[in-house]
């Protein structure tokens, strides 16, 4: 099989883990050997994902409920994941589900295993059960002390868990669909991407250069071809303001030259997933006719998808609305 594309690396420095967990790392590769291959999964589903719901997880996976369960009971026995509750009141804990995360040993784990900054690793994501009682607003009884885990529980994450829907129900349309397959998907912080601008948009990013942080990059197969996507899981370009931004900031991006060889020459394709279906209506109509050149986009919602799945007539075209809803894989 062909080697997969790759996203080029970022501008700054980045801590990305390889996809398997290695069996010669000392101490933590003795434990790696004691892993089943869905635990270790698992683990790497949890670097990249986050405090994501147990009832998700098979998914994420791909593997069945019951596999599922039985490597997260083998994780938690070493001590290298937490069950955790976040909300700040029990009705809140209860709606938001039963969650799971790396602990401090799992990230330390990960880190020997691929021979990655350890303390970058805790200072990004640690949470640990709090020795002496106290709570945080988020998880009661953990202190969450890594930067990004705090900024994903206070900021992000109304916006992390439609996230993660999306990204469950494409693993697992992957799983079921025969002519499709899911060949890498990327979490947002190994996304992004920044480029030079295109000479049209020199001016206003005269101080800066531009940077393109999708949701997750995704690379699936389809009758033999791969096909890239960039997938945005939208809640705040709802207002034409933001919906022109978004687009502009896209349109630059596929005009620099920087970016024409981020996937082995393959030119992405953007996939803007709102929660409602009038909302992606709204945007596909706005993008129609915001006057500016069309891009390789198409517009759904995971609404669409409870009714016509993820690889079936649920994309709107901004710049083909007339065809109506098509199928991912068509061609305009």
């Amino acid at each position: 099989q062909a080697e997969l594309p790759q996203i080029r690396a970022r501008s700054r420095g980045a801590n990305m883990p390889r996809t398997t967990l290695s069996d010669d790392a000392g101490h933590a590769g003795a434990g790696a050997l004691r892993l089943s291959m869905p635990a270790k999964r698992i683990m790497r589903v949890l670097f990249d994902w986050p405090f994501v719901p147990v009832d998700q997880l098979h998914k994420h996976v791909q593997v069945s409920p019951g596999h599922a369960r039985r490597a997260v009971g083998a994780l938690s026995g070493m001590g290298l994941v937490h069950h955790v509750r976040i909300g700040l009141t029990p009705a809140q804990r209860y709606r938001n589900e039963p969650r799971l995360c790396l602990s401090a040993a799992g990230l330390q784990h990960l880190a020997a295993a691929d021979r990655t900054d350890t303390r970058r690793m805790l200072g990004h994501w640690r949470i640990e059960p709090d020795p002496d009682g106290a709570t945080t607003p988020q998880i009661p009884g953990f202190s969450v002390e890594g930067s990004k885990a705090r900024v994903l529980l206070n900021r992000e994450r109304a916006h992390t868990d439609l996230l993660y829907a999306v990204a469950a129900h494409l693993q697992e349309a992957c799983r079921i669909e025969r002519h499709w397959d899911l060949e890498q998907l990327l979490p947002p912080h190994r996304s992004e991407r920044k480029f030079r601008p295109a000479t049209a948009y020199r001016r206003r990013y005269r101080h800066r250069l531009p940077e393109i942080k999708p949701d997750a990059t995704a690379l699936l197969r389809y009758g033999g071809e791969l096909m890239p996507y960039f997938l945005e899981v939208e809640r705040r370009a709802t207002v034409p303001s933001r919906m022109s931004g978004k687009l502009d900031l896209y349109r630059n991006y596929f005009l620099s030259s920087d970016t024409t060889n981020d996937l082995a020459g393959l030119r992405p394709t953007v996939l803007m997933i709102y929660e409602k279906v009038a909302e992606a209506s709204r945007f596909a109509a706005h993008a129609s006719k915001d006057g500016g050149s069309p891009i390789p986009m198409r517009v759904s919602s995971l609404q669409q998808f409870e009714t016509t799945g993820m690889f079936g007539r649920s994309w709107l075209d901004p710049w083909n609305l007339e065809a109506g809803y098509l199928g991912l894989g068509d061609r305009k």
